[in-house]
């Protein structure tokens, strides 16, 4: 998206005015999978991330409606609710994975750190988290084809001896 538009989303979603949003920075991108609108299906999706450095004077206002409302959190305690994700559901997934990925890049936890390698697997569970419930639907329907499948050929077993015992065999 270019920073044309990423500006005026700033503006209209949390009152970012016109001299603060053009210190927005772009930093990259976060890549997921997830599930489409059915349950059934995967999607992979690239957020683009970018950075602002906001002053102490600057306080964001829910203005278009999209946003519920804004939380001044400590990094710490995002970082700690963010870990917390990999157990529970505290954040959409893909705004889980975007949050991670500033707390790395940023320095905001400790490299090699336990919390460091929890956010790295929060990251990979956000991502392989829908490919593991897509694989678990499609081994139960194997095994529910399995099962059916066992059953038809014992009872075509069953047909067979009857036919063999019929014949004498």
């Amino acid at each position: 998206m270019p920073l044309g538009a990423i500006r005026k989303e700033a503006a209209e979603e949390a009152g970012v005015p016109p001299r603060l949003a053009g210190a927005i920075q772009p930093a990259g991108g976060v890549c997921y999978t997830g599930f489409d609108e059915t349950g059934w299906a995967l999607k992979r999706d690239v957020l683009y991330t970018f950075d602002l450095r906001c002053g102490d004077d600057f306080v964001p206002r829910a203005v278009d409606g999209e946003v519920e409302e804004f939380s001044l959190t400590p990094m710490d305690e995002v970082a700690r609710l963010v870990e917390r994700q990999a157990g529970e559901r505290l954040f959409k997934p893909n705004v889980a994975v975007v949050i991670a990925d500033f707390l790395l890049r940023r320095g905001f936890v400790a490299a090699r750190s336990a919390a460091h390698a929890t956010l790295r697997t929060v990251g990979r569970a956000q991502r392989t988290s829908a490919a593991s419930r897509v694989a678990s639907r499609l081994a139960r329907e194997r095994r529910r084809r399995v099962r059916a499948a066992a059953a038809a050929a014992e009872a075509s077993r069953g047909d067979v001896r009857t036919t063999d015992n019929f014949h004498g065999g």
